[in-house]
């Protein structure tokens, strides 16, 4: 190949990229012609609880594990009858753990120290107001480990289709701010669904204070897509 075939060929290849890179490439994205609206919308709902649960357990130490096992089924049965007597039904009381362990000192060396038994189980109620004077009777027949308690409500599905309606108006809220058009509802999804039940720990009510209730809430969140009415159907 001469001199000037080469050159040419070079300028074949040149002007061949240069047009390969002004062409506009096809099909790699696409802008919808109408544009949709979509924004987060937030709904929260606060409530005094309505239900406590008691978190309580019997512990008990014996060096004999049939004494202590006799021993901690007496307490447990004293709590369950002063339970009975105050109204509470089975349906009120769970047993969550029953467990029997071996004690060792391992002070110096290994030293065998009996057995300790523990059940524990939770109480619901709905009388708040009355929490000081059960948990004092709790402890008084046997129950020597108050763990601590957690406050709820009894109808949180009702709470949260509030919490999801203030969500929806809060989300259309938004899109009328971002939009003077009419506007209409294409897809709405649910984000989730919070309730912050309230836990209290032993270290809250040991000292005689009154037991502090607190606050519920109820939190709901939703993705939601607006498009813009066409004029023509309003018309």
């Amino acid at each position: 190949m001469n001199k000037s075939l080469k050159v040419f060929c070079m300028v074949v290849l040149l002007v061949a990229l240069s047009l390969s890179v002004s062409l506009p490439f096809r099909n790699s994205f696409s802008v919808s012609a109408e544009a949709n609206i979509v924004v987060v919308g937030e709904g929260v709902v606060d409530v005094a609880p309505n239900v406590a649960t008691i978190s309580i357990a019997v512990e008990t130490r014996k060096g004999d594990l049939n004494q202590a096992v006799s021993e901690n089924k007496a307490n447990t049965d004293s709590i369950f009858e002063i339970l009975a007597q105050a109204g509470y039904s089975e349906d009120d009381i769970q047993t969550k753990n029953f467990s029997v362990y071996q004690r060792f000192d391992y002070s110096n060396g290994e030293k065998f120290l009996g057995y300790q038994v523990r059940s524990s189980f939770e109480v619901r109620t709905k009388d708040l107001n009355g929490l000081d004077d059960l948990i004092k009777k709790l402890t008084s027949s046997g129950a020597n480990c108050v763990e601590g308690i957690t406050f709820s409500c009894d109808n949180e599905d009702e709470l949260y289709k509030q919490a999801i309606k203030l969500a929806l108006e809060n989300a259309k809220v938004k899109a009328s701010a971002l939009s003077s058009a009419a506007l209409e509802i294409e897809r709405i999804t649910e984000e989730f669904c919070y309730i912050n039940s309230l836990y209290k720990d032993c270290y809250s009510f040991s000292s005689g204070n009154e037991i502090s209730k607190g606050t519920i809430k109820v939190s709901a969140k939703v993705v939601v897509e607006f498009s813009e009415e066409d004029e023509n159907k309003l018309s």
